[in-house]
């Protein structure tokens, strides 16, 4: 028998060694990240449930977003807000409301054990299908941002909490593209409830809060005095 006849016998069982390890190790990576997929999907959905119960607790209309499991949203009634047929300034009912709703929603987003959770805060406005589509759009547009003014400026947020929003909320108008159906009837719509501002809140994903606490520990451990540095 020749030498490389000899090699062939040798490196084929090697190569199909190698080949099985190889299988193996990419089944129990795959195992892996099924099993992380589902233990972080589960870790997003327990803070989201715990937020959703806090807004509760505190008496605040709290829904959960069908299209994005990272949100929860804030329906606020046009009826609340007590804004003019096509207008845009908030009348003195609306601010009185909204000086009671806000500190409540900032304790529970500020002061609770969910706000590092907390990636951003949307002001989304909304309306109904009467009127032309751009005018609807520029209306929602605008009362979003006289909310998010009124926040900011006229709430009676402290320092602190003041500072909490304006790092995550903006305002966004959507116009009638997201109208609320009559009684869950398809192809109907509540006209009442399709005008309101919402709030969106998100909650930062698992790969968000993971970055995070790498860079606050790397800020950890950057700041420990070197143990064996001369003296």
């Amino acid at each position: 028998m020749s030498r490389f006849s000899s090699d062939t016998d040798f490196i084929k069982p090697v190569a199909d060694l190698m080949t099985s390890l190889f299988v193996v190790f990419v089944l129990l990576l795959l195992a892996y990240i099924n099993r992380s997929y589902h233990e972080t999907k589960a870790a997003t959905v327990s803070i989201r449930d715990h937020l959703y119960s806090q807004l509760q607790n505190a008496h605040i209309d709290t829904k959960y977003n069908t299209k994005d499991p990272l949100e929860l949203l804030v329906p606020i009634a046009d009826s609340d807000l007590e804004f003019d047929l096509a207008k845009s300034e908030l009348k003195a009912g609306g601010m009185l409301f909204l000086k009671s709703f806000v500190p409540r929603l900032a304790h529970v987003l500020i002061d609770g054990p969910d706000s590092k959770n907390i990636q951003s805060l949307i002001i989304e406005g909304h309306t109904d299908s009467t009127g032309a589509d751009e005018s609807n759009l520029r209306l929602s547009q605008d009362r979003s941002y006289q909310v998010l003014k009124f926040v900011l400026n006229d709430s009676g947020l402290k320092p602190g909490e003041r500072d909490f929003f304006l790092e995550r909320a903006s305002a966004n108008g959507r116009g009638e593209r997201d109208l609320l159906s009559e009684n869950s009837i398809p192809g109907s719509e509540n006209k009442s409830q399709s005008r309101r501002v919402e709030i969106k809140i998100r909650l930062r994903s698992y790969e968000q809060r993971a970055m995070t606490a790498s860079a606050d520990r790397m800020k950890s451990v950057s700041k420990e005095p070197f143990s064996n540095a001369p003296e």
